[in-house]
């Protein structure tokens, strides 16, 4: 269902493109420090560090299909089979 948001970037311009780029992004990022934890949240809470933040700005400017590529297995560093991307649709402006 996350990866089914990423693709209202494209429809999308501007400003509101790049805040539901770091938002997406943002949301990868922590769902694999929740995996990294093993998934217990309820002892140790997932944070972003200010390099991941930055991380995320940078992705979002310059490489963010690449960043947002999911594989059938999870997120990139997983190893899977990158899935197919979706049909695009026309273009929404923001005003």
């Amino acid at each position: 269902m996350f990866r089914e948001g990423a693709g209202l970037v494209r429809r999308t311009k501007g400003r509101l493109s790049l805040e539901l780029k770091c938002v997406i992004l943002g949301g990868m990022k922590v769902l694999n420090k929740i995996q990294e934890l093993d998934y217990n949240t309820l002892t140790t809470r997932p944070t972003l560090a200010r390099k991941d933040k930055f991380s995320i700005l940078i992705q979002a400017l310059m490489g963010f299909r690449r960043a947002t590529r999911f594989s059938e297995a999870g997120p990139p560093e997983t190893g899977g089979v990158d899935a197919p991307e979706g049909p695009r649709t026309e273009e929404v402006t923001s005003q």
